[in-house]
């Protein structure tokens, strides 16, 4: 458990002296029992079976109180640091940071109820996830389950306390929390966190932290390969989200080292990551391996049933709902299986729909797209209102190279040569950059609304 993995680092010679930070501050790792002291007393009064909500950033006291919730057992919601959200009636008080202060501070829920019975039998972690209904919801992880996915994401990347690891990307994530924050630690490395982050304070942060590994958005990536001069030798570097494409992978190890692609989910942490010992050609086309403990069913649909995943959904009132069917999780993804356990991810499986009675997945289109029409560096399939003789109508948005002259025209007279005819886009349209959600993923409605509505 997370208390064991915390104590043991606090007392190795080769990782004791470094620290989390967060480029205001920061702490040693032998430092953090006595940090731990001083919240056991501000949290004094407390059962040990008490839910609490925890709004989050990527500061260094909400990191060292994530740490504290924890290293003593706590079980605890984590969600964004911001107003407005919706807190369960099952916790019994909210607990911040005053960042400014870098203080503790605890306020009663004004709509507290008990929380049922099997929720208080072994800590927990819950994680919102908007699932697939407007209903809200929580994934609900036991700590015991989430420190072998932290384990085991230390093996696959080869995490060691001589790393520096470098997290742009929000603690309240399974990407941030699961695969960058708490599998760092577990190695005993050097952290530093940021949020906001763009190129220039990219670029501050590399200049005074000097990481050797490092979390990237592809918006990140994105920015890095287009207004970044210089290369940066990391030792590793790993991505989840949108799909990142053969050609910007290509160039980004070329100027800045191992990119590893994550797959992964809020339900069930790291399910499976591209392996630098594959030949480059695989890596590239994000032909992605399971981690141990994990098992891949593809139909084309990816079903997976994983040893340290989630147990199951929880509603705001903490009533127990529906998790997984005879151990398989359904991730709502399409895939295509390969040789020696590797499988690609094609995307959600609603970004697909059938055209001459065979089932089109978009990233599919979108990698095939810049892969063999020089000039795009982005493809992103939409689906659009109408019917044409091969079934629904498909509009694809793409996004130029520099130097790039290419027209929408010509575009889709290329696609003819390189698609199959099923797959090639009714309509393409060249915009100078395509919008993007704040997690880095491509916004799908802003570009549904475009092509949909007049």
């Amino acid at each position: 458990m997370f208390d064991t993995m915390i104590r043991d680092i606090v007392e190795r010679r080769d990782s004791g002296l470094n620290t989390i930070s967060d480029g205001e501050a920061g702490i040693a790792y032998r430092d953090l029992p006595r940090r731990f002291e001083e919240l056991d007393r501000q949290f004094a009064g407390g059962g040990a079976e008490d839910w609490f909500a925890f709004p989050c950033g990527n500061s260094l006291a909400e990191a060292v109180l994530l740490l504290w919730l924890l290293w003593r057992k706590r079980s605890f919601l984590l969600m964004p640091r911001g107003g407005g959200l919706e807190i369960p009636s099952f916790c019994r008080c909210v607990v911040t940071v005053n960042i400014e202060a870098g203080a503790v501070e605890l306020r009663g829920n004004a709509n507290v109820s008990a929380a049922p019975a099997w929720l208080k039998r072994e800590p927990a972690l819950l994680l919102k996830t908007s699932g697939s209904t407007a209903a809200p919801k929580m994934a609900l992880h036991h700590h015991r389950r989430l420190a072998v996915n932290v384990r085991n994401c230390v093996a696959r990347f080869g995490v060691a306390a001589s790393d520096r690891l470098l997290i742009p990307v929000p603690l309240y994530h399974m990407y941030g929390l699961g695969a960058g924050f708490l599998p760092a630690v577990c190695a005993g490395a050097s952290v530093s966190l940021m949020e906001g982050t763009n190129i220039i304070r990219l670029l501050d942060r590399e200049k005074t932290f000097k990481p050797t590994a490092a979390m990237l958005t592809p918006t990140l990536i994105a920015m890095m390969l287009r207004g970044r001069k210089g290369d940066y030798p990391y030792r590793l570097a790993v991505t989840a989200g949108d799909r990142i494409g053969e050609d910007e992978m290509a160039r980004f190890e070329e100027r800045f080292g191992v990119l590893f692609n994550l797959y992964g989910s809020t339900e069930l942490g790291a399910i499976a990551t591209t392996n630098p010992c594959d030949p480059t050609a695989v890596r590239y086309r994000a032909a992605v391996r399971p981690l141990a403990d994990v098992e891949i069913q593809i139909d084309p649909y990816i079903r997976c049933r994983h040893g340290s995943g989630f147990e199951c959904y929880v509603d705001m009132a903490g009533n127990r709902l529906e998790g997984t069917d005879d151990g398989w999780f359904a991730t709502g993804d399409l895939g295509n299986a390969e040789s020696e356990g590797r499988f690609r991810v094609l995307g959600r499986a609603g970004n697909s729909q059938n055209r001459n009675g065979i089932l089109v997945a978009f990233a599919e289109v979108e990698s095939l797209m810049e892969k063999w029409i020089d000039g795009i560096d982005h493809a992103v399939v939409v689906a659009a209102a109408g019917e044409t003789e091969r079934g629904k109508r498909m509009t694809a948005f793409c996004q130029l190279q520099k130097r790039s002259a290419l027209t929408a025209a010509e575009i889709r007279g290329r696609a003819f040569d390189v698609l199959p005819r099923h797959q090639v886009p009714d309509e393409v349209r060249v915009l100078a950059e395509i919008p993007r959600l704040p997690n880095g993923k491509f916004d799908r409605k802003a570009l549904e609304r475009l092509v949909n509505y007049k």
